[in-house]
């Protein structure tokens, strides 16, 4: 009983190492060529009020959770200058601030207040030169 407990063991750790280190994720997708885009929204965004535009920025997709709002898109580039621009833009806007930012390679999130909102803005890089952007705003 204690040999076949054991190689069960060994067996679904055959199974499941392998697979831990192949979430490259968004590094693995940050050296591939980009396809098509989406095309932008037909109407404004659903971000909150007074939420700072960030240039290049283009926002593909805007739906409700619940109470929050989340809405998506992609703009050029990397994501360290994504990052630097959306922390610039948030801390400049009128009523806004920065209360949490993590950043790493190939993605990053800063966490907001303002407009009667919180949230967080999470970059993620989507391919070579493509940055993707996904703000969800709760009620704060």
């Amino acid at each position: 009983m204690k040999i076949r407990r054991l190689t069960f063991v060994a067996l679904a750790l055959v199974a499941v190492l392998p697979a831990a280190g192949c979430g490259g994720g968004a590094k693995d997708a940050a050296r591939k060529a980009c396809g098509e885009v989406l095309p932008a929204l037909s109407g404004a965004p659903a971000l909150p009020k007074g939420f700072p535009a960030v240039d290049s920025v283009i926002y593909t997709k805007s739906t409700q959770d619940g109470s929050a709002e989340i809405v998506s898109g992609y703009l050029p580039g990397e994501v360290a200058d994504a990052f630097a621009a959306f922390a610039s833009a948030i801390s400049g806007a009128p009523g806004y601030k920065v209360t949490k930012r993590e950043h790493e390679e190939f993605d990053a999130e800063l966490d907001f207040a303002g407009g009667s909102k919180t949230g967080q803005v999470k970059l993620v890089q989507l391919c070579q030169g493509r940055t993707g952007v996904t703000v969800t705003a709760r009620p704060g």
